[in-house]
């Protein structure tokens, strides 16, 4: 509702029984001058604002380079859900992307998932089910989600964008985000229709039967020049989704 208490302070990041963790880019300002392995009061500031950003906007998308869940933040987590619930009914804990964590995170959280206290809920979320450890995954009980209709995203892209279900732009989006509304936000902005021009070459290549030599030599070029030498994650998922839909409309 946006209005009541409990709705407020999980806004502001401060009710006591509400725990959002998810993958972030950390830069070495953010890890204590004395020791490397905590955070400094500049990276926790770090984390409140990004979460903040989180809450406003699950789908908001900062950065570029390839994300990670810190342990420190794990670490944190643990205390809030074994100190138990305060306030509320429940004492509620959200972990976005877990198979982006690294083995010390993971580890970190598995006995709290074994022993979790009374009134506690904890919803691991990922798009990567394999990519997640057989550790995690055998503490869990697995709630599998579909697609969205394609309805639905244009529907939804239509309302943020102010622009017609019926603009070309949003029908690509729709058809390339395959149900995922995350992916055709990351998609949409692509106004130049840049990256699917680069899979459609890179398709192209494949099914003249050019020389693997030639195939190759596309391919390092196109990650250093539009990808950041294979850093820039998000460019590089725009291509290989664009890839994947050329596919699909080839064949199915």
């Amino acid at each position: 509702c946006y209005s009541c208490d409990s709705c407020r302070q999980i806004q502001t990041i401060s009710h006591p029984d509400f725990h959002c963790v998810f993958p972030v880019v950390l830069d070495s300002n953010h890890k204590s001058s004395s020791d490397n392995t905590k955070l400094s009061d500049e990276g926790w500031s770090y984390i409140t604002g990004q979460t903040r950003k989180k809450l406003e906007n699950p789908y908001s998308i900062d950065e570029s380079r390839i994300k990670h869940i810190p342990v420190e933040w794990i670490r944190e987590l643990n205390r809030s859900i074994l100190r138990g619930k305060i306030k509320g009914k429940k004492n509620v804990s959200i972990i976005c992307d877990i198979d982006t964590m690294h083995p010390a995170s993971a580890n970190a959280m598995l006995k709290t998932l074994e022993e979790p206290p009374p009134d506690t809920v904890i919803f691991l979320l990922t798009q990567c089910y394999y990519s997640v450890l057989m550790t995690i995954r055998s503490r869990c009980q697995i709630v599998r989600f579909g697609p969205l209709s394609s309805d639905d995203v244009a529907e939804s892209l239509s309302s943020i964008y102010s622009i017609p279900v019926t603009d070309p732009q949003i029908i690509h989006t729709t058809a390339s985000a395959a149900g995922s509304f995350g992916k055709a936000l990351t998609l949409f902005n692509d106004t130049s229709g840049l990256f699917f021009d680069n899979a459609l070459k890179m398709w192209n290549l494949c099914v003249q039967n050019e020389s693997v030599t030639k195939i190759i030599s596309f391919l390092e070029n196109l990650i250093q020049s539009e990808v950041d030498g294979g850093r820039d994650f998000t460019s590089t998922e725009k291509i290989l989704i664009s890839f994947l839909q050329i596919i699909r409309t080839t064949y199915f």
